[in-house]
């Protein structure tokens, strides 16, 4: 867009003129109103996130509300097609309500284990292990290069894999699930991922 503002609600021009009669406005159409709006969700997400009350999250949740609305009208959506979908998917699917919530963490440890598998196979590194204990790692690290920073232990992702670069010069490498699909990237999509 190249320019410096932000999205208000229709009716407040006018508002805003009256205290700041400088003030200068612009109507957005097409892709740049797009844009704005999208940055509007961010901004009144934001706001819900930091709101403290219950009437202070309502408000914020209203002006969230407002923008996806608008924001689906620049798509040819309309609000009547937004709830009749949301309410189908209720319907079929439930709603969030109860808190039920999917433990994928036996996922990812079976997906990395496989990846480890296979990256010892290619023989890579000189070792390379899983470790879904804290602890373990940074004993196993220890041993290896007591150097190496603690830091990425703060990422409890569930699982790390410690690859030893070169045991002689005390050089390793510590890794969480996300630092596993990086390095794929550059394998050079020799290594399978299981879905």
């Amino acid at each position: 867009m190249g320019q410096t503002g932000k999205l208000v609600r229709d009716n407040l021009q006018e508002k805003i003129k009256s205290s700041n009669p400088e003030a200068e406005f612009d109507k957005l159409q097409g892709e740049d109103l797009q844009f704005a709006l999208r940055e509007k969700v961010i901004e009144e997400f934001s706001e819900f996130m930091s709101a403290e009350t219950p009437s202070a999250k309502t408000e914020e949740a209203a002006d969230l509300i407002e923008v996806l609305e608008s924001l689906l009208k620049t798509y040819n959506v309309s609000t009547e097609e937004l709830y009749d979908v949301k309410d189908a998917k209720r319907i079929l699917k439930g709603s969030f309500e109860d808190g039920i919530y999917w433990k994928t963490e036996k996922n990812i440890i079976k997906k990395v284990e496989n990846i480890v598998g296979q990256l010892k196979e290619k023989n890579i590194f000189e070792s390379i292990e899983t470790y879904t204990s804290r602890d373990e790692l940074v004993d196993a690290l220890g041993k290896i290069d007591p150097e190496n920073t603690t830091s990425l232990f703060e990422r409890n992702k569930g699982i790390y894999v410690l690859a030893v670069v070169n045991a002689k010069e005390s050089r390793s490498l510590v890794m969480t699930e996300d630092d596993i699909y990086s390095l794929l990237g550059y394998l050079s999509g020799e290594i399978k991922v299981e879905e």
